[in-house]
């Protein structure tokens, strides 16, 4: 028995702490960029499907609720005269250089959770992109992990129809200079993102 309790205290605290989203500066998270990602489909000519991403995220989760903001300029397809192209005449930089989401937290099941607990819930995000704000809600898996590190990962893709945000004039303009017979304008977005303490 006593064995035990030595062990006990040689454990981390973090082990037994409380997930807190407060509104206090020592409460607040910062997204670990590097251990984080947000992906976006497109599919082409109907069946030519490619996998997209943005290399310039930043995060943070203060007062229950999680920023992201994301540089359109960071997009990354693999191919450079497709990112140029992407930037100029679909998301339009020039004007709209970022877009960004916030997920709301403030649900009671997240701010009860312990290290290793895993909850999967919906929750309630405001888009902006291209100068309009959407609400949507998000299907996501958030995991709190010891050293005061939380996992949000989309449990399936959110689904964007650029109609909504103004961006068919854009989708026309890449599909004429690509010639391509059409784009898909509902395009599935996944994100994986890691936030710190």
């Amino acid at each position: 028995m006593k064995k035990i309790l030595l062990a006990l205290l040689f454990i981390s605290p973090s082990v037994f702490a409380q997930l807190d989203l407060g509104s206090s500066q020592s409460n607040s998270w910062k997204l670990n960029k590097q251990n984080s990602s947000l992906t976006f489909i497109t599919t082409k000519n109907v069946s030519k499907t490619e996998l997209q991403s943005f290399q310039e995220i930043k995060g943070q989760i203060k007062n229950n609720v999680a920023t992201l903001t994301v540089d359109l300029n960071s997009v990354a397809t693999g191919i450079e005269i497709r990112n140029k192209r992407i930037k100029d005449l679909f998301f339009e930089t020039k004007l709209f250089p970022q877009a960004s989401v916030k997920i709301k937290l403030s649900n009671n099941k997240i701010k009860k959770m312990e290290v290793g607990d895993v909850k999967n819930i919906e929750l309630d995000a405001e888009l902006n992109i291209h100068g309009v704000k959407q609400e949507v809600v998000v299907s996501a898996q958030v995991v709190f992990l010891k050293s005061n590190k939380l996992l949000v990962n989309s449990v399936k893709p959110l689904i964007v129809d650029l109609q909504n945000f103004k961006l068919l004039k854009g989708v026309n303009a890449l599909r004429e200079i690509a010639h391509l017979k059409s784009i898909n304008t509902v395009v599935p977005v996944t994100f994986n993102l890691m936030f710190a303490q």
